[in-house]
Formats: C-alpha cells, sequence, structure tokens
C-alpha cells in the first residue's frame, strides 16, 4: 500500500485545459510545473493546440506561475515550446528526481507546497511531484503515440491504476482533496 500511495495523484483530469485556476489557487497552489510530451503537446510535437494555448494564457492570467519541466532530450523543442507559450523551462529535467522538480519551483519563484507537477506518467511526474512534496496532477496522455519504453511502462501503470481504483485511492476526476503541509503523504 505504501508505494502506491506515491504513484496515486492527488488529481485527476482529462486534459490540461480541465484545470481551473481558481480552483488550484483556493487549494494553495501558485505554480505549475507542465510536462511537455503528451500532457501540452504530442509526443514529439512542436505544436500546441489553440484550446491549450487558451488556457495557458487564462492560467497566467489568474496569477498562476508556469513552467515547462520536461525529461525531453531536446532542450531546443522546449525552449521553443515555452517560449512561444511565454512561460519558464527546464529540459533534461530527470523526473522522478525531486531535485529537477525543485530547481522548477526555484525557476517560478515558489515552494513544493504551492506547487503542482502536471503530467500524464505516474513514474515520472506524479512519483517526482509526491518525492519533492508537491501536489500531483494526473491527465489522460493526449496520444498513444510514444516513445517505445514508455509504452512499455504503460502496461505496469494500467496495473498500478487498476490496483489504486480497487482500493478506492485513485481521485475522482476534477477533485482536488485539501492537503496538509505540501508533502502529498495524506493521500489515499
Amino acid at each position: 500500500m505504501g508505494l502506491l500511495r506515491w504513484l496515486c495523484p492527488d488529481m485527476v483530469v482529462e486534459r490540461i485545459y480541465d484545470l481551473e485556476p481558481a480552483q488550484l489557487q483556493r487549494h494553495g497552489i501558485k505554480a505549475l510545473l507542465l510536462d511537455l510530451d503528451n500532457t501540452l503537446t504530442e509526443w514529439q510535437s512542436g505544436a500546441v493546440d489553440e484550446r491549450t494555448r487558451e488556457w495557458v494564457e487564462r492560467a497566467k492570467a489568474s496569477g498562476l506561475r508556469l513552467c515547462i519541466c520536461s525529461n525531453s532530450s531536446r532542450p531546443w523543442r522546449v525552449r521553443e515550446i515555452a517560449g512561444a507559450l511565454g512561460i519558464e523551462h527546464l529540459p533534461f529535467a530527470s523526473k522522478p528526481n525531486p531535485r529537477s522538480v525543485q530547481r522548477a519551483l526555484e525557476l517560478v519563484e515558489a515552494g513544493p507546497g504551492e506547487g503542482a507537477v502536471v503530467g500524464d506518467q505516474l513514474f515520472t511526474d506524479i512519483l517526482g511531484g509526491k518525492l519533492a512534496g508537491a501536489t500531483s496532477i494526473w491527465v489522460r496522455p493526449l496520444s498513444k503515440r510514444e516513445f517505445i519504453v514508455t509504452r512499455l511502462v504503460r502496461a505496469l501503470e494500467g496495473l498500478v491504476i487498476r490496483a489504486l481504483r480497487k482500493r478506492g485511492m485513485w481521485p475522482e476526476p476534477g477533485a482536488l482533496p485539501h492537503r496538509q503541509g505540501g508533502s502529498g503523504a495524506d493521500t489515499g
């Protein structure tokens, strides 16, 4: 049960644009660390769809500080997309390493209890957020097209999600529970 808690997101949404800035802010979140591939864009794409662009503008206008925190080995791509969106970026993040999450939080001048990691992978995005003491938000992957290793890990993720659901630990879509201390350890 202990390991499952570290892989269980605090919140689940279908797409990034389903996140409501005001709801996040009511829960003390001031900064979002956004995964790139299959969260903001399809895998290896340089295009961000219009609905996501509009959401980024709305989130920024609300006062949320945004940073792309990506494990991508293509820093120029991360930089170009972040530049086009007008947000910070941290390529080569090496999630789930909590130091990467901490560095990204420093870029947007936020502490772990004020930040949320948003991404489509349990073993990188969600675990990295939890290990760093940030809120973790899982989004359904945009596409089935992805790196071959990621496709293999998806099978294991499916087993973890089923186990979390069976134990009643998987969050209801859109619900963000109250957390104490920003540790992520009280989830489930």
